[in-house]
């Protein structure tokens, strides 16, 4: 049996039952990362496999489900639509003003879980989806966006403008 490509969710962190690393690493060039995201800290990505006709890419995500969702939107998504020969293979995005402030914390581009609303010709306002300190699954599957906070900007205000990916659900 052949992969193209092979997905994981969890087995990343660093306690003693997170063993992918090790399992993985011998098996081909794997890399693992901490990434400065919220959520979704820890990934990793590689290929194994024996020769250049049975190599698989591989995607290590989080294990929780918010992380693991979040990583494959920024990361996978991307890389499968450049596999499948799409000419624009990032997220679609738009630039929205926010509904009402939330902090963000310094150094970690934050992936905000939210609700995009408007039109092109009034503008577009996110709001975001219940508490986003929680990585609520819930959250996330009411959620049509994720609005990008970059990693040097500890809060958002009200009208503040950001990137927000559009997830195509």
């Amino acid at each position: 049996m052949r992969a193209d490509v092979i997905l994981t969710t969890g087995g990343l962190s660093y306690g003693g039952g997170d063993t992918l690393k090790e399992v993985l690493s011998p098996l081909g060039s794997m890399r693992f990362d901490a990434v400065a995201m919220n959520p979704g800290r820890h990934v990793g990505v590689g290929t194994i496999g024996g020769d250049g006709a049975n190599l698989a890419l591989m995607f290590c995500l989080p294990g929780n489900p918010v992380a693991a969702l979040v990583c494959f939107e920024v990361f996978v998504r991307p890389s499968l639509r450049k596999m499948a020969g799409y000419k624009h293979v990032t997220p679609r995005s738009i630039r929205a003003r926010a509904a009402r402030g939330l902090l963000s914390r310094p150094g970690v581009q934050d992936y905000v879980r939210v609700q995009v609303y408007g039109d092109p010709r009034a503008g577009y306002e996110f709001d975001p989806v219940g508490d986003v300190e929680l990585l609520s699954l819930a959250n996330f599957a009411k959620s049509n966006g994720l609005a990008v906070v970059p990693a040097d900007q500890e809060s958002v205000g009200i009208g503040d403008e950001l990137e927000c990916m559009i997830l195509n659900g």
